[in-house]
């Protein structure tokens, strides 16, 4: 079975989603960053901080290109890994890639909840907040919007990402139904 990779931006959900997902389709869940911290023994922001993000992207790229040794998983990429290098075409390449599309205004709701979270929006006010989350919808979406499958997500949130609400299963609509079905129901 192939590979479902979810992308976006940083608090579009792809981690909760995603292990939602995995578990409602039996699939295993395998989110990016938390790999590489694992493997790498330290924070994103420690890698940032002491190697720089030139190292960063390419030990992310090394670590999305090993995710092609997995076999039915759910792989929640960074916010920014489909931007750098071929990133995005080799995602498409080796699995279903999905985005999960978000305002402005609700990705405003969703960070400004906890903002020490993300360490690019770290110490930021709101309305740097607002500018930098623009700026970088504005850079990321043309990468984004390669993705084989959009879902818009604007409204839910995770207690609404089984979608019972519009008495669906995720599986049907994976593996059964068409991409305008996406666009119409989310």
């Amino acid at each position: 079975m192939e590979n479902i990779y979810l992308v976006g931006m940083p608090g579009s959900g792809k981690t909760t989603l995603g292990k939602k997902l995995a578990n409602t389709l039996d699939y295993e869940f395998v989110d990016l960053d938390f790999l590489i911290q694992q493997n790498e023994g330290m924070s994103i922001e420690q890698i940032f901080e002491e190697k720089g993000e030139d190292f960063f992207r390419e030990i992310e790229r090394m670590y999305l290109q090993s995710t092609n040794k997995l076999n039915k998983t759910i792989i929640s990429t960074g916010g920014g890994t489909p931007y750098f290098f071929d990133n995005m075409d080799w995602i498409n390449q080796h699995g279903l890639s999905i985005f999960l599309n978000i305002s402005l205004e609700q990705l405003m709701q969703r960070v400004l909840q906890n903002p020490t979270k993300r360490p690019l929006l770290r110490g930021l006010t709101e309305t740097e907040v607002n500018e930098k989350l623009l700026n970088l919808m504005e850079v990321r979406n043309p990468y984004y919007l390669k993705s084989k499958l959009i879902v818009d997500i604007n409204g839910l949130n995770k207690t609404n990402y089984i979608f019972d609400n519009h008495n669906v299963r995720l599986k049907d609509i994976l593996f059964g139904l068409s991409v305008d079905f996406w666009l119409i129901i989310f």
